[in-house]
């Protein structure tokens, strides 16, 4: 059995698939088994992985002959895998040279079901990628994404996992649909990891071109794909039994998901409606819409705020999706502050618009929440922080 199975998808990359599979093939870790997915390239593809599979006999090469997307090209490098971990890389990016030795190691080590690592970016500055506050630290999957959710955004991307085998044999993981596919193929993974680690270790890297899937134009077919996505994300997860915190971190994670669907839904140029959607699926996503700007900042800072009095500054239509996410979720609002009360409307919500000199404000314990445009939000913190306001909360929307 090789120690890691290697799956790499490839689709008219010929200007880049040297590059990734010279990194593969020169692993520090030799005991890797390398399956590459030709998916109906039409360029030098299929040529370059003949010629490396000629001199390197790790390298299983599978063509399906036509182009059926990345889903079954993953799909099918899933079935034959026999490797005790799994690794993904796209065939336009590539990895660091001991980058699946030190992942292995540490997996290893610690026994670990799923194991997350840090990227780079290209072209870009060189940062250092990662996702998550947990590092080195072995916990459930759950209680990593909670964690990863609740820090920053979750990368859906299955280049960030090193999965063991037998996590996708036991519970039949795999991907499903065109596009957007990883997103539910990530969360499956890590809801069913019993032992689950976060590493800075860098060991991807992520190349950003025109051309590439994630930067193609959008489309109908984009649209109901990610749809769906969603929806499965929605029945499978937010409808599922679990505890009230993990459910909170679900909502914040549709909702970042929803407002990439209101991306796409702006970009296409097709007409298109909810009609035939379920109507359980039609109020989550009038919840989702909801909560993809104002209740997310809510959740995040939920035990805060149900601990403190809190203000909104701003009454105009930003502030009135943030007054509507903490009515859901029964926060009261001591008042709402404006530059210049005298200006503009009087009430927002059936609340009264004032003044911060109108305030009994305790600028050292009440939380103020800056709900305007995001040019303008800057200023006003650094406003409020010029007046002594200690807890400040930006809220930046769609």
């Amino acid at each position: 059995m090789p120690k890691v199975s290697v799956i790499i998808p490839v689709y008219n990359v010929e200007a880049y698939l040297r590059e990734c599979l010279d990194s593969v093939v020169c692993q520090t870790l030799s005991d890797i088994e390398i399956i590459c997915i030709d998916d109906g390239s039409t360029d030098q593809s299929p040529e370059i992985l003949r010629e490396y599979a000629s001199k390197d006999g790790r390298i299983v090469l599978i063509s399906s002959g036509v182009n059926e997307g990345q889903s079954t090209a993953r799909n099918r490098g899933l079935e034959v895998a026999r490797g005790k971990y799994i690794y993904f890389v796209d065939s336009d990016d590539y990895i660091v040279p001991d980058g699946l030795e030190r992942l292995y190691g540490i997996a290893e080590e610690h026994d670990l079901d799923l194991l997350r690592c840090a990227y780079q970016i290209i072209p870009g500055d060189n940062e250092v990628k990662n996702d998550s506050r947990i590092i080195g630290h072995v916990c459930t999957g759950p209680q990593l994404f909670y964690e990863i959710v609740n820090t920053c955004h979750i990368g859906p991307t299955p280049w960030l996992h090193f999965v063991k085998t037998e996590l996708v044999r036991q519970y039949d993981l795999g991907f499903v649909g065109r596009y957007y596919e990883d997103n539910l193929f990530s969360l499956d993974v890590i809801f069913s990891a019993k032992r689950s680690m976060c590493v800075n270790e860098v060991v991807y890297v992520y190349r950003t071109r025109l051309g590439s899937l994630m930067n193609t134009p959008m489309s109908l077919e984009r649209l109901r794909s990610y749809t769906e996505i969603i929806e499965t994300i929605i029945k499978k997860y937010l409808f599922g039994e679990y505890s009230f915190q993990m459910k909170q971190a679900l909502l914040i994670y549709a909702s970042q998901l929803y407002r990439y669907w209101l991306f796409i839904l702006q970009n296409v140029n097709t007409p298109h409606d909810l009609t035939g959607w379920d109507q359980d699926t039609v109020d989550i996503y009038h919840m989702l819409y909801q909560h993809a700007d104002g209740g997310s900042v809510v959740l995040k800072n939920l035990d805060l705020l149900r601990r403190s009095r809190v203000y909104v500054y701003g009454g105009g239509a930003v502030a009135v999706r943030l007054l509507n996410a903490l009515d859901l979720y029964d926060i009261p609002v001591e008042g709402i502050l404006v530059t210049d009360p005298t200006k503009g409307k009087k009430t927002a919500l059936g609340r009264r618009v004032q003044g911060f000199h109108e305030t009994a404000m305790d600028v050292e314990s009440d939380v103020v929440i800056v709900a305007v445009a995001n040019k303008y939000q800057q200023e006003i913190c650094d406003g409020l922080a010029r007046r002594g306001v200690k807890r400040i909360i930006p809220y930046t929307y769609l």
